[in-house]
């Protein structure tokens, strides 16, 4: 539950934003947005309906390669 990897090929899982960021359920909403904002990514998830709770298709193919980078 320690190690961190840095991927060089960008892959989201299918799922949400929130289960992409935070797979085992350790952070609160609070951290969490305070992630997307650092990797400017908090404009973006405001604007989807279901915000932190979207929808992520497989391999994140709903999001630019830029938006998987941060993302990741």
């Amino acid at each position: 539950s320690r190690i961190a990897i840095i991927p060089q090929e960008s892959t989201l899982f299918s799922g949400t934003i929130r289960t992409n960021l935070d797979p085992f359920n350790e952070h609160d909403d609070a951290s969490l947005w305070l992630c997307l904002e650092q990797a400017h990514l908090k404009e973006l998830v405001e604007k989807l309906p279901g915000k932190l709770d979207s929808e992520v298709a497989e391999h994140g193919s709903n999001f630019s390669q830029g938006e998987r980078q941060l993302i990741c």
